[in-house]
C-alpha cells in the first residue's frame, strides 16, 4: 500500500474515493494518536447501486472522516462526533439530502500504523444494514464496536475481540 500511495503522490493523477483512502491511510500513518478504519457505504438512488468509502478517525474519542467525493458533505467530517454512532448518523443524514438510501455499511478493524509485511486490512470488520434498522436501534451497538476498536492501540488481539464482536452482533 505505501508503494501505491508514494506512486499517486508523485504522478499527482484525478483519483477517487477509495485512492484517497489508500492515500490518507499512507499519510496519516505516524499519526499514532490517530485511530483509524474504513467506513464503506453501498447506496441506492432509484434503481442504481453506488458505493463510496471513507477514512474514519478517532481522536482523543472524539469521532471524524477523511475522504474524497463530488459531494461535500460525503467526504470530510471534523473530529467533533463524541460517538461513531453520531458520525454515521451525519452521514446517513448527507446520503438521504442526495436523494441517496445507505443500504449497507461496512466498518474495518483498526488500521495498524506500522503494519507488518503483507498484512490486510479487515475491510468488513463490522456490516450492517442501517435500512433495516431505521429506529436507531443499531447505535449502541456500533458505540459498542467503536468502544473496543478504539481502546488503546490496534493489535492483533484487539482485532480478535471485534473478529468475537462481529460473530456476536450479526447484523448482516
Amino acid at each position: 500500500m505505501e508503494m501505491i500511495a508514494k506512486t499517486m503522490i508523485k504522478e499527482a493523477l484525478p483519483i477517487k474515493c477509495l485512492e484517497a483512502v489508500v492515500l490518507a491511510i499512507y499519510l496519516t500513518r505516524k499519526c499514532v494518536e490517530l485511530q483509524r478504519f474504513v467506513m464503506s457505504f453501498i447506496s441506492m438512488h432509484g434503481e442504481n447501486k453506488y458505493s463510496h468509502v471513507v477514512l474514519g478517525v478517532c481522536c482523543r474519542g472524539r469521532f471524524g472522516a477523511v475522504g474524497l467525493s463530488r459531494q461535500t458533505d460525503l467526504m470530510f467530517k471534523p473530529l467533533r462526533y463524541s460517538k461513531l454512532s453520531e458520525l454515521i448518523n451525519d452521514f446517513l443524514f448527507a446520503y438521504s439530502g442526495h436523494g441517496h438510501k445507505v443500504v449497507k455499511l461496512n466498518i474495518s478493524t483498526t488500521i495498524p500504523h506500522f503494519p507488518h509485511f503483507l498484512e490486510t486490512i479487515n475491510w468488513k470488520g463490522f456490516t450492517f444494514l442501517p435500512i433495516a434498522h431505521l429506529d436507531n436501534r443499531w447505535a449502541p451497538v456500533v458505540d459498542e464496536y467503536a468502544r473496543i476498536s478504539t481502546d488503546g492501540q490496534s493489535t492483533s488481539g484487539s482485532n480478535r475481540k471485534l473478529e468475537h464482536f462481529s460473530v456476536q452482533f450479526q447484523f448482516t
